[in-house]
């Protein structure tokens, strides 16, 4: 099983948790605490291209929403997760009618730069460096990740330390998930959606539509009180439009 259990409250929506790069899925448990339904989370492999493996994890996700019964799905993908839970989405949608939406959180339209198309995302000299770092000091560029993800927060030592507390060590894990960052344009997806970003964030996203700006700064913008609060608010307002498509369609 490539999802992993994270907490089950009394509901009909199974939501569907896809960590940024380094990250475990508990990364998002100050927000999925709040919410009631079934939550399960994503966990980075050391195999297997992205696109696979958001195919096995739309598998599985079918067969777990039928044996919860679930009414909907809510996927919410943070960064690199956010790319991973648009192929999932798009590969459950052609499995299963059952209705499904999505959030992403500091996601880009692709993670790398194309200096023809686009000033934002990250450069591919700095791409290229970062990844010679983690093979050569796995321990200490995960750990300067942090500093990047929290780049431009007010709180950004207090973030760093939540943070740490869920990023993974696993080194074959990192080095090859790492590789996924150099995904091509993502697909568009028949489903309603909303893309978060903050007002500054050093990794400089290249926007999807429809995008929300926070009031926040830093990558990890949705892990602040106010962030946390923009990002419940964002996922009623899609809980509310599946219930309505859902009734339109009774």
């Amino acid at each position: 099983m490539s999802w992993t259990p994270l907490a089950d409250t009394q509901g009909d929506t199974l939501y569907c948790w896809l960590p940024g790069w380094s990250f475990s899925p508990q990364v998002f448990s100050p927000i999925y605490n709040q919410l009631t339904g079934i939550h399960v989370g994503a966990e980075y492999i050391a195999d297997s291209r992205m696109e696979e493996y958001a195919e096995t994890l739309a598998t599985e996700l079918k067969n777990i929403s039928t044996q919860q019964n679930g009414k909907q799905l809510i996927f919410v993908g943070w960064s690199l997760g956010g790319a991973l839970a648009v192929h999932c989405l798009k590969q459950f949608c052609q499995q299963s009618d059952i209705p499904a939406a999505l959030v992403t959180l500091a996601t880009g339209e692709r993670f790398l730069q194309e200096p023809e198309v686009s000033q934002q995302g990250m450069e591919q000299q700095t791409f290229t460096t970062f990844s010679a770092s983690l093979e050569k000091f796995p321990a200490k560029t995960t750990k300067r990740f942090l500093g990047l993800c929290t780049q431009h927060a007010d709180n950004a030592r207090e973030l760093m330390r939540e943070l740490a507390n869920t990023q993974i060590s696993d080194e074959a894990t990192l080095i090859h998930s790492l590789n996924w960052l150099n995904y091509e344009i993502l697909p568009e997806v028949n489903a309603p959606q909303l893309h978060c970003y903050s007002h500054q964030d050093g990794f400089n996203p290249r926007r999807l539509s429809p995008a929300f700006t926070s009031a926040e700064n830093s990558h990890c913008f949705f892990l602040t009180e106010s962030g946390q609060t923009e990002l419940l608010n964002s996922i009623q307002t899609l809980l509310l439009q599946l219930n309505e498509a859902q009734a339109e369609g009774v």
